[in-house]
This record gives C-alpha cells, sequence and structure tokens, in this order.
C-alpha cells in the first residue's frame, strides 16, 4: 500500500500502471501526485502521455500547455517561446512577455480546384471571410 502523502510513490506507481497500459489507473496516480505535489513537472508530462494513449487529445493538449506553462515557476525553464495572440494565457498564470522574437501572420492557401468541388473547403473559406470582415468592422 502507497503512502497517501508521498507524491513520488504515486508517480512510481503512475509509471508502472502507464508501462502495462493501464493508462486510467496511472492518471489517477498521477495526478495524486500533482495534488501532493503541485510542481511535479513529470507528473504533469505523463498525465498528458496517458491522456493521448486513450486518444482524449484536447485533454492532452491542455496538460501539455499546463505543463510548459508552469516550467519557469519551477525553474525547469528560463523562458518559454509561445505565440501569443491576446495575451490572456500569460496573464492568467502570472506570466510577461519579455521580448518580441517576431510578428507573425497566417495564410490560408487554397487549390482553386478544390475551392470549386469540394464544399468543406468553400465554407472553411468563407467562415475565415467572415471572420476577418468581422475583425475589420470592429
Amino acid at each position: 500500500e502507497l503512502d497517501p502523502d508521498f507524491g513520488e510513490a504515486h508517480y512510481n506507481a503512475g509509471v508502472i500502471l502507464q508501462e502495462t497500459g493501464r493508462f486510467e489507473d496511472a492518471i489517477s496516480a498521477y495526478r495524486r501526485t500533482v495534488e501532493i505535489e503541485p510542481g511535479h513537472a513529470g507528473a504533469q508530462v505523463n498525465i498528458g502521455y496517458a491522456l493521448k494513449q486513450l486518444d482524449r487529445l484536447d485533454e492532452a493538449e491542455a496538460v501539455y500547455r499546463r505543463a510548459m506553462e508552469i516550467a519557469p515557476a519551477l525553474g525547469l525553464a528560463g523562458r518559454i517561446v509561445d505565440l501569443v495572440s491576446t495575451g490572456t494565457t500569460l496573464r492568467e498564470n502570472g506570466l510577461v512577455e519579455t521580448s518580441r522574437i517576431l510578428d507573425i501572420s497566417a495564410r490560408l492557401i487554397v487549390n482553386r480546384a478544390a475551392l470549386k468541388t469540394d464544399p468543406r473547403v468553400a465554407a472553411l473559406v468563407e467562415a475565415f471571410r467572415a471572420d476577418a470582415a468581422q475583425r475589420e468592422a470592429a
């Protein structure tokens, strides 16, 4: 039986569970680790990996992002390079922009034949156009 307050024991149990394909149980063990030791980066990353193995990709992405965001506070990374649009995530996590590497913009490139023959492509292009028009009007 595991000591309920010893985070590393829960983490190690999670590793064993993960290695044997028991991903749900591994996630529970890793989450207990994080409850005990909120800064346990290994547990955070392994939760993301286990979720990915269960094809719970949205949850996995959120966990990976959280792990990256807490890395500087834990002394695991001096800086984070991130694409920022509004800065909300930075503010929510107590982070600040220290320098700007490069301003970027996105482009949508569409094959003309696909635009004419695939209604999904036409709908996507129209959605982008509508969004762009709304932003210009604002």
